[in-house]
């Protein structure tokens, strides 16, 4: 039988929150300020707890994010831009590593008509 999954320490389901709601945008520096645990201590009792490093998740999160943008019909450059990539070839680096193609052919392949979710769904 599966064990059911535990819940995450108090601290870490605060960084999962902060993370959330600053849309991906929050420094290391000011997870560990917030939750009171070191850089190091923070970065592996996240890890262990959520699967990936803080920055690594906060990419994740980001990249989903832009991914359901261009479904619903935006541009690359805007979704680069409303996610607060420094500029477009750096959007497009990361987008085509993760999902194996460029944020233009995957808006092409995949685009529905459906609005996204608000932001901080």
């Amino acid at each position: 039988m599966p064990r059911k999954p535990r819940p995450h320490p108090p601290a870490v389901g605060r960084m999962v929150e902060l993370v959330t709601r600053s849309r991906g945008r929050v420094s290391l520096a000011e997870l560990s300020t917030e939750v009171g645990l070191s850089k190091s201590h923070l970065v592996r009792e996240f890890a262990r707890h959520v699967g990936a490093p803080p920055l690594r998740y906060q990419n994740l999160r980001r990249l989903r994010r832009a991914a359901e943008l261009l479904r619903a019909g935006q541009k690359p450059v805007e979704v680069a831009h409303r996610l607060g990539y420094a500029d477009q070839a750096h959007f497009n680096r990361l987008f085509k590593k993760h999902f194996g193609m460029p944020p233009g052919a995957y808006a092409r392949a995949h685009r529905r008509r459906v609005k996204p979710e608000p932001e901080g769904a």
